[in-house]
C-alpha cells in the first residue's frame, strides 16, 4: 500500500492511496555447447521464472566492447570465425516485463579439417580402395564406410564385394573435443573381360564352346576370322549382367572348321563409358593385350 499526500501553501492537503505489485525477477541461466572455430556454437537458455512465464530471451556476442552478433531464442546458434574470448550477454523477460541478465566468458578453440582422398583398384584388386587421410590438426579418426563397416584406422584400405555407390564418411577430432567431418560417394562397378585362346573339341565339354568371359558391358560387338580373313562367326548379345552371351561352337554355315589359329576382335564398352581395352584390374596371366588375339582350335 502507498499513499501520496500533497499540502498547499495555505495548509490544504489531500491524500491518495494506491496498491502497489513487486513482482519478483526470473533468475537468467544457460548453457553453451563446445566452442570450435568454425562450426556453429549452441545456447540454451535454463532461466527460471519467479512466477510469471518467460516470453522472450536474448543473446548479445560481444569482443573488446565491439558488438558481433545478437540472437534471439530460448535456442540460438552462432558461428565464431576466430579463436580468442568473447562475452555472452544473456537476458530474459517475463509478462511482466521484468528482466535479468546474466554474463560469461566464452573461449573459442581451434578446430580439425576433415579430407580425404580415394585410390580405387588398391594393389591391382578390383573392389579394393585405400581411403588416404589428409585431415588437418586431429588426433583421432572415425570412418563410416558405407558398406556397414566402421574403423578407427588413420588410412584404411577397405573392399567392396558388390556394384553400388557408397557413401563413406570420416570424422576426425582433435585434443579439444572439436569433431570436423566430410563425405563423398564411392562407385563400384565390376569391371572385366577375359578372352580364351583356345577352343579344343574334345569329350571336355566345357572347352567346346570359345566364350569370352564378362561383367558389366554396356555394348559389346566379336568377329572370329579365319587365316584368310574370312569372317566367320560374329555376336554382339549381352546377357543382363553385362556379360557375353553367345559362344563359338568352331563351325562356320554348320560345317566344323578345321583345326588350326583363328583370330578374334573384340570392341566393347563398360556401363560406365569406358573403352575395354584387354588391360582389366587382376591378374593379367594370359591376356594377350589390344583389342585382337588367336583362338587355337583342336580336334
Amino acid at each position: 500500500m502507498a499513499q501520496l499526500i500533497v499540502q498547499n501553501v495555505d495548509g490544504c492537503r489531500d491524500t491518495a492511496t494506491n496498491t502497489i505489485r513487486v513482482n519478483g525477477l526470473p533468475t537468467a541461466a544457460f548453457n553453451i555447447s563446445l566452442a570450435c572455430l568454425a562450426h556453429p556454437t549452441l545456447f540454451f537458455d535454463h532461466s527460471d521464472p519467479y512466477l510469471a512465464p518467460l516470453v522472450y530471451s536474448g543473446w548479445n556476442i560481444t569482443n573488446n566492447g565491439r558488438l558481433l552478433g545478437s540472437m534471439t531464442g530460448f535456442q540460438a546458434a552462432f558461428t565464431f570465425d576466430s579463436l580468442g574470448s568473447y562475452h555472452i550477454i544473456h537476458a530474459v523477460a517475463d509478462t511482466n516485463s521484468c528482466i535479468d541478465t546474466v554474463t560469461r566468458l566464452l573461449t573459442v578453440v581451434p578446430s580439425p579439417t576433415s579430407a580425404f582422398s580415394i585410390t580405387p583398384n588398391y594393389n591391382n584388386l578390383q573392389g579394393q580402395i585405400k581411403l588416404q587421410n589428409g585431415s588437418l590438426g586431429a588426433s583421432e579418426y572415425y570412418w563410416e564406410l558405407g558398406n556397414g563397416l566402421t574403423t578407427n584406422a588413420v588410412s584404411p584400405v577397405t573392399t567392396y564385394e558388390e556394384d553400388g555407390t557408397y557413401l563413406i564418411q570420416l570424422f576426425a577430432r582433435n585434443t579439444y573435443d572439436c569433431v570436423d567431418s566430410t563425405s563423398m560417394l564411392f562407385t563400384m562397378l565390376y569391371k572385366g573381360l577375359w578372352v580364351p585362346n583356345a577352343l579344343a573339341m574334345g569329350p571336355v565339354q566345357s572347352v567346346k564352346i570359345w566364350k569370352p568371359v564378362g561383367v558389366n558391358l554396356a555394348s559389346y560387338s566379336v568377329k572370329i576370322f579365319d587365316r584368310w580373313n574370312v569372317l566367320i562367326w560374329k555376336s554382339d548379345k549381352l546377357t543382363d549382367k553385362g556379360a557375353p552371351a553367345e559362344g563359338w561352337d568352331g563351325t562356320f554355315n554348320g560345317l566344323p572348321c578345321p583345326q588350326g589359329v583363328y583370330v578374334w576382335k573384340i570392341t566393347a564398352i563398360y556401363s560406365d563409358g569406358e573403352i575395354w581395352r584387354n588391360q582389366d584390374y587382376g591378374n593379367h596371366d594370359n591376356m594377350t593385350g589390344g583389342n585382337s588375339g588367336y583362338i587355337h582350335l583342336i580336334r
